[in-house]
């Protein structure tokens, strides 16, 4: 099973070609979008991938979206405001006759000031609460996280002067509140677990990448069987496509189709 996280930008207006163009080369089973403008190309995209999809609408024009080989038995958009500027969505789909697995879409407020990452926090907590309640089960949240993993080194020498005084303003030291929250409750960073050394920048695509802010949280339940997680950089559309490189994980459940 291939679980692929995507930011789009900005919808994919006039983009939506090349996208397309990713997902069929990387032959997802399951896909989370972010910054989905509307329904029109992510019913597209479903039907060119002969695939369920599901729209969350939230509270901004940049909405979450799913799209799945596998049946889609429950979604739901939750979108509480304050805190959440954008959706977290929630799928419940049928992997197998009688076996499920949960999912969970996320996009959060961007920058590194502090006061965003505790934003960050608050923003994650309506997926998480619901996610631990899966435990039995296959359950993973993904999507662009906007934050840094502890322990991770962004090139931030490339940043954007604005981005470089909020990191100042802090003695230069980026927070990871929401990230640390996630693997206490025994979440597994999916890209991590498999390349410990590597940086995994996903993003900008238009130079080089300076920070890894795209993310696939696994449970135990499904980081057992868990057998590669990758950024997808190697095509050439991606540059083009998005500002954001897709990022893949592979797990080994017995449901792969042809």
């Amino acid at each position: 099973m291939r679980v692929l996280t995507y930011n789009i930008l900005d919808g994919g207006i006039d983009r939506e070609s090349l996208i397309l163009k990713n997902l069929k080369a990387t032959e997802p089973d399951i896909v989370i979008l972010q910054e989905v403008f509307d329904s029109t190309p992510l019913k597209e995209f479903a039907s060119q991938l002969n695939m369920h999809h599901f729209l969350a609408r939230g509270n901004s024009h940049r909405h979450l979206a799913i799209l799945s080989r596998f049946p889609i038995v429950k979604a739901h958009s939750y979108h509480p405001f304050p805190p959440a500027f954008k959706s977290t969505l929630y799928a419940q789909l049928e992997y197998s006759p009688g076996r499920f697995i949960h999912t969970f879409g996320l996009h959060l407020i961007p920058h590194p000031f502090v006061a965003f990452e505790l934003w960050r926090k608050w923003e994650k907590d309506t997926a998480l609460r619901k996610a631990i309640r899966h435990n039995c089960e296959p359950c993973f949240l993904a999507g662009d996280f906007n934050t840094i993993a502890p322990n991770d080194a962004p090139d931030t020498h490339s940043w954007p002067r604005s981005l470089k005084l909020m990191l100042a303003c802090q003695g230069g030291r980026p927070f990871h509140f929401a990230i640390q929250d996630i693997l206490r409750h025994g979440f597994v960073d999916c890209y991590r677990a498999m390349n410990p050394a590597a940086n995994g920048y996903t993003l900008p695509t238009s130079s080089s990448p300076t920070a890894r802010l795209d993310y696939i949280f696994a449970n135990p339940m499904l980081s057992d069987s868990l057998l590669s997680c990758a950024v997808v950089c190697d095509l050439a559309e991606t540059k083009e496509a998005s500002d954001h490189y897709p990022l893949v994980a592979e797990f080994h459940l017995g449901t792969r189709k042809s």
